[in-house]
C-alpha cells in the first residue's frame, strides 16, 4: 500500500507525519517560528526550505503528499502560497472549524466523550473544542508574546498575562471538563518538567498546577544562554515556553490537570485520507456542531 505524508505547517513548527491506514511510521518536527520572523522574505525563505526538505523526505518513501496550513496562514494566505508554490503537492489552508474538529478527532475519533475538552495551543490561536463544537481565542503563544513581556529570563508580565487569559477563558472552559492538551507548547512544558524530550513519556502525562509553577519558576531564574543550551528542548521553543505556561497555568487552575497528547489534527487527517482517499469531515454528518461566532468581547477569533 502506498504511504501518505501529511505536513502540518504551523506558526511555530512544521511537522511531517508519514503513515498508512491505522499505522504511523514516522514523525519529524522542524521548529521554524514563522510568526516571530519580521522579514517577509526571510519567512518565505526559511518556510520554503523547511517544507522542501519535508516534501523530499516524503518522496524518498514514494508518499502521496498533503500540506496543510493553520491559523497563521488563515491570516496571510499569500504567505502560504509563496511557501508552497511549485512544489507539486496537495495543499490547503484548513478553516478554523476543520483544524479544531480534526484536533478533537485525534483523541476521540468517535465524538462520544461528552466531558472531554481538547485545548489546542498554537502560535496564532488557542482552540477549545468539545464533541459538540469549538471556540477559538487570540491566546496563541506568539499573540501573548506580542501583548505581554514574557521574554526570558524574568517573564515580567507573567502574572498580568495569566489574569488576562483567565478572564477570557473562565466562561468557556467547564471546571468539570476532562482536559486534553494538544500542541508543541504543552509538550514542551511537560518535557521541561521531565527533563527529556521523549514523546512516548510525554504522551498521556498529567500536567498539574504544581508542575507548571515549577517550570515557570525555573524559567524565570534561568539564564537565556543556559535555556538555549538545554539538549532536551528543541531550538526556538524557548521563545514561546513562558507564554505556553501562561495558558497551562490558567487551565490547570480551572480544571486541575491537563492530559498531554503528542498528537494533533494531522493524525486525524492522516487517518481520514488513508481510509477514504480524501477529507470527509465526519463531524458534519451529525449536523449538531456548534460553531457560532464567539462573543467579540471574549477576544475570540471569528469562526
Amino acid at each position: 500500500m502506498k504511504l501518505t505524508a501529511v505536513i502540518d505547517m504551523g506558526s511555530n513548527s512544521f511537522i511531517l507525519l508519514i503513515g498508512e491506514k491505522d499505522n504511523v511510521i514516522e514523525e519529524v518536527v522542524c521548529e521554524v517560528g514563522l510568526k516571530g520572523i519580521s522579514s517577509r522574505s526571510k519567512a518565505v525563505e526559511l518556510g520554503r526550505k523547511a517544507l522542501q526538505n519535508m516534501v523530499q523526505r516524503a518522496r524518498d518513501d514514494e508518499c502521496s503528499v498533503y500540506v496543510f496550513g493553520t491559523a497563521l496562514f488563515r491570516e496571510d494566505p499569500d504567505l502560504f502560497y509563496q511557501i508552497t508554490v511549485g512544489l507539486n503537492v496537495n495543499s490547503a489552508i484548513l478553516t478554523q472549524e476543520e483544524e479544531a474538529m480534526y484536533s478533537y478527532l485525534s483523541v476521540d475519533d468517535s465524538l462520544s466523550c461528552s466531558k472531554m475538552t481538547v485545548v489546542d495551543l498554537g502560535g496564532g490561536s488557542l482552540e477549545v473544542v468539545t464533541s459538540k463544537g469549538f471556540k477559538g481565542f487570540q491566546l496563541g503563544t506568539h499573540i501573548l508574546n506580542s501583548l505581554f513581556d514574557l521574554s526570558l529570563p524574568g517573564a515580567r508580565d507573567f502574572d498580568k498575562a495569566v489574569t488576562h487569559t483567565k478572564n477570557v477563558l473562565c466562561k468557556s472552559v467547564r471546571k468539570d471538563s476532562f482536559l486534553v492538551g494538544i500542541g508543541g507548547s504543552f509538550v514542551a512544558i511537560a518535557a521541561f518538567f521531565l527533563e527529556k524530550w521523549d514523546l512516548r513519556a510525554v504522551d498521556g502525562f498529567l500536567l498539574r498546577k504544581n508542575h507548571v509553577d515549577t517550570v515557570i519558576s525555573t524559567l524565570r531564574e534561568m539564564s537565556y544562554e543556559k535555556l538555549r543550551s538545554l539538549k532536551f528542548l528543541p531550538k526556538g521553543r524557548e521563545k514561546t515556553l513562558a507564554a505556553g505556561c501562561v495558558v497551562a497555568r490558567v487551565l490547570t487552575d480551572l480544571c486541575g490537570e491537563i492530559k498531554i497528547s503528542s498528537k494533533g489534527y494531522r493524525y486525524a487527517v492522516l487517518e481520514d485520507i488513508t481510509s477514504n482517499g480524501k477529507l470527509t469531515y465526519p463531524w458534519r454528518a451529525r449536523g449538531d456542531l456548534n460553531s457560532r461566532p464567539p462573543d467579540p468581547q471574549s477576544s475570540a477569533l471569528s469562526s
